[in-house]
């Protein structure tokens, strides 16, 4: 299991950072408040907001579309979904808070869907004569097509026109889904007014104990994340070898922007790791005198976001050698920053615990 793997590997670097009968001085009260408050105010709340504007132009570019379909709309509504998906990849990092309530974070992307739920869902709504794809509709369909990769089914079919003509509530359904993405966006960036205060005066509320407690989520989705991006996302789709490469695996493959997904999950991570202030992890760690650690850290973020853009989006169809070859060493590289990062965490005296994210 992944959990004990990870409790196995700190407490190996413990022992070798440690010496004996020593133990580092973890960072105060007072910095880890600072730092929540720093998260929520700097990272969080902008990045749903951000997502919020994104998903509304995308429902005004689909409504565009399907009100006018033409080349020029169809394109327009295309980009504007690339748009609202890479502010969604920006902080969907974040499990915790308001994302959480009603299963947002999984109806904003159902993703791997090894049975073709999606599919077979989209299929039965379409067939649907009667029924309005309101409110009431979305709190009762499946999870599976509420989301991103609902919509991306429908706006980047290679026949939509075909499509469209052949279902007469194709263009309704996609409409219905891109207003359904922004009406949970801007429900979950406008309660985070509300569920602000849980974080940033955590150990003066109800919610936590203390402000490490709070700090220990927003951590999580720091470190967490990576064996996602490694293991879901790139190893799924690679294999062990070229040969077993099938990029249809990948995670927006029909809209062409797994590699772009990648590089806007890393990019926020490193935001996470550095970007706040007059407090971040990484001043955190300096603090610990561990500014070699907080150093090779945000050298490993830069790398791999250097070679993330210098990486073409693959074929849908086929892989060559070479870029089965780059993605593995983006792999490894995640793989390195991620093993620096639970020594970070041994560091900072921070145990994450189960891996929400494992799913077995």
């Amino acid at each position: 299991m992944k959990f004990a793997a990870r409790t196995f590997r700190q407490i190996c670097l413990v022992t070798l950072l440690l010496p004996a009968g020593q133990s580092f001085a973890a960072p105060t009260d007072e910095s880890w408040s600072a730092w929540n408050t720093a998260v929520i105010d700097q990272h969080v709340i902008p990045r749903y907001q951000s997502l919020g504007r994104a998903a509304a132009a995308m429902s005004v570019a689909v409504d565009g579309y399907c009100a006018k379909p033409t080349e020029e709309t169809l394109q327009g509504a295309q980009d504007a979904y690339g748009q609202a998906l890479s502010a969604w990849q920006g902080i969907q990092h974040i499990k915790f808070g308001t994302v959480l309530y009603l299963m947002r974070d999984s109806a904003m992307q159902f993703w791997p869907d090894r049975k073709n739920i999606t599919h077979k869902q989209l299929q039965a709504a379409l067939s649907e004569e009667k029924v309005a794809y309101d409110a009431e509709f979305f709190r009762d369909a499946s999870i599976s097509i509420k989301g991103y990769p609902a919509l991306e089914r429908l706006l980047f079919d290679p026949e939509i026109d075909a499509k469209r003509e052949k279902h007469p509530r194709y263009c309704e359904l996609m409409d219905a889904i891109a207003g359904n993405i922004a009406e949970m966006t801007g429900s979950i960036a406008d309660q985070w007014g509300e569920a602000r205060s849980q974080y940033t005066d955590a150990g003066h509320n109800d919610f936590f104990e203390e402000p490490v407690d709070a700090s220990v989520q927003m951590l999580k989705s720091l470190v967490e994340p990576l064996e996602v991006l490694r293991d879901t996302k790139l190893l799924r789709a690679l294999g062990e070898t070229s040969g077993e490469a099938r990029w249809k695996k990948s995670e927006s493959w029909r809209s062409g922007h797994s590699v772009d997904n990648l590089e806007a999950n890393i990019a926020a991570l490193d935001e996470l790791y550095q970007g706040t202030e007059p407090v971040s992890v990484k001043t955190l760690l300096e603090a610990e005198a561990q500014t070699d650690l907080a150093t090779r850290i945000s050298a490993s973020f830069s790398e791999l976001e250097a070679h993330l853009a210098s990486i073409d989006e693959p074929s849908s169809t086929s892989m060559s050698q070479a870029e089965w070859e780059a993605l593995r060493a983006v792999m490894a590289e995640i793989r390195t920053l991620n093993e620096q990062l639970d020594e970070a965490m041994v560091t900072l005296g921070i145990n994450l615990g189960f891996n929400s994210r494992d799913g077995d």
